[in-house]
């Protein structure tokens, strides 16, 4: 027998830790029912288990601004999985009142820049959706400011480290992220569709979509906006000069080389930024990283883990995670993956090497595996005929990422040869908890189809050129 709200709240938490998801769900609904206030730490946990993640969310919006100060809290807790105080903002967005907006509005000067994200995303999708919501102008003017600051930071310091290319395209990423930060905060003062399309046309690869972009931004923005906002938007202005006119607009530091470095690696509030700069200074990071009651009851994702363990227990293993990382990038496949996600394909790679003669798989064969030269070359051939040659940051055996058809080729090394090999279930585990890392890759596999149809294109123009001079 349960004796009272007590022993409810006590069958609930029991509940949540069973192993069968169905239980967990509904357990979840039971709770959205009741609303003790003391499920919600274990309401929160449940936000670790993506499959769980839908309905922790839409139970802990029915407390409403009964919670809102410890969802704050949350959020503000390093001791707390990131995975967990991404999900936060959408919970305020789900409540959908002036209170939740006003809330989650002034949390933002607390946030690092990975939740300061989110965050404004669900600030833009409750005043796309909810018109009767109002915000303070001056608490979003402060924001603005702050995001302008660091991106012209990024850039400045962008230039100073430009001899790191990991470093400089962690930095390079930052100011991006910055600077759409600073769209979704201009997206609360003008015209939210107006801002989207010229953040749209700014982001473009193609010369004339970012010229219209530019040009639908300055016609859109103040005289005040646009002068501070101007030279971050323009893909065409030197980093040089970006970074001085960042100096002079906002004040931002054009320090030396090691002044950064220090500065990164003591006081970047980003555990990805500081690992790289510490790797670029040849010094430990100062990263640390606990997680708290009731969290570590629930695992986190296996290669979140497995990238936490290798950025805060082990030196060397952090070293070989940003050296691994800082090769993933020059791979054609992982070109528009961003440098944090290419940590996480380096935690779940294994590294093997190969005697020259050695076979890495034979054709007809089941394969599972992807293998990406790191070092040496590997001679692929089809019934004895060689196909191609991979060198330094090529693959070989792709497509066993995707199916599971037989090889197509024999891959054997021609020279000592190193590689980072990838499983599929791995991979597909990886995506499944990272959709920023699935867009990187649809990108570019995107670019690939778009080359291969400009291709086509030119042949079937060209095979009608000698079709009509006939």
């Amino acid at each position: 027998m349960i004796d009272g709200p007590a022993g409810v709240g006590e069958v609930l938490i029991g509940l949540f830790r069973d192993p069968e998801p169905s239980v967990r769900r509904a357990a979840l609904q039971a709770a959205a029912r009741v609303k003790l206030p003391e499920l919600v730490p274990h309401l929160l946990a449940q936000l670790c288990c993506r499959d769980m993640r839908p309905e922790a969310r839409e139970t802990l919006a029915t407390y409403r601004s009964g919670i809102y100060h410890e969802l704050a809290a949350v959020m503000r807790d390093p001791d707390v999985p990131i995975e967990v105080r991404k999900e936060i903002p959408s919970i305020f967005y789900e409540s959908a009142s002036q209170t939740a907006l006003d809330a989650l509005l002034s949390l933002l000067p607390d946030l690092t820049p990975a939740l300061r994200g989110p965050a404004l995303k669900a600030l833009a999708r409750m005043r796309r959706n909810h018109r009767g919501l109002t915000f303070d102008p001056e608490a979003v003017e402060r924001e603005l400011a702050r995001e302008l600051q660091a991106a012209y930071q990024a850039a400045a310091d962008r230039l100073a480290v430009s001899d790191h290319g990991l470093l400089a395209r962690v930095l390079e990423e930052a100011e991006k992220d910055a600077f759409e930060r600073t769209t979704l905060l201009l997206g609360l003062i003008y015209t939210r569709r107006d801002v989207l399309a010229a953040h749209q046309g700014l982001s473009s690869d193609d010369s004339a979509m970012r010229s219209a972009g530019f040009e639908l931004l300055d016609g859109t923005l103040s005289v005040r906006h646009r002068r501070l906002v101007g030279p971050l938007a323009d893909s065409e202005l030197d980093p040089d000069e970006r970074a001085h006119r960042g100096a002079a607009l906002v004040g931002v530091t054009i320090d030396s080389r090691d002044a950064v470095l220090r500065r990164l690696v003591q006081h970047s509030g980003e555990p990805w930024l500081a690992i790289v700069a510490a790797a670029a200074a040849g010094r430990p990071p100062a990263v640390q990283y606990r997680v708290g009651e009731p969290f570590h009851t629930h695992a986190l994702p296996k290669t979140d883990a497995s990238l936490l363990a290798l950025l805060t227990e082990d030196e060397n293993k952090m070293l070989r995670l940003v050296e691994r990382a800082d090769f993933l990038r020059d791979v054609e496949l992982f070109e528009d993956v961003r440098s944090e996600d290419l940590a996480k394909i380096a935690a779940i790679a294994d590294e093997r090497e190969y005697a020259v003669g050695d076979v890495l798989f034979s054709e007809g064969g089941e394969g599972s595996e992807m293998f990406l030269i790191v070092s040496g070359q590997v001679v692929a051939a089809r019934q004895g005929e060689t196909a191609f040659v991979a060198n330094r940051g090529e693959t070989v055996g792709t497509l066993a990422l995707i199916d599971a058809r037989p090889r197509e080729f024999t891959a054997t090394a021609t020279r000592h040869t190193r590689a980072l090999v990838i499983d599929r279930d791995d991979f597909y585990a990886l995506m499944r908890d990272h959709f920023d890392l699935v867009e990187g890759l649809l990108a570019h596999l995107t670019d690939v189809v778009r080359r291969l149809n400009q291709r086509l294109e030119h042949a079937e123009v060209g095979a009608s050129s000698i079709d009509n001079s006939r």
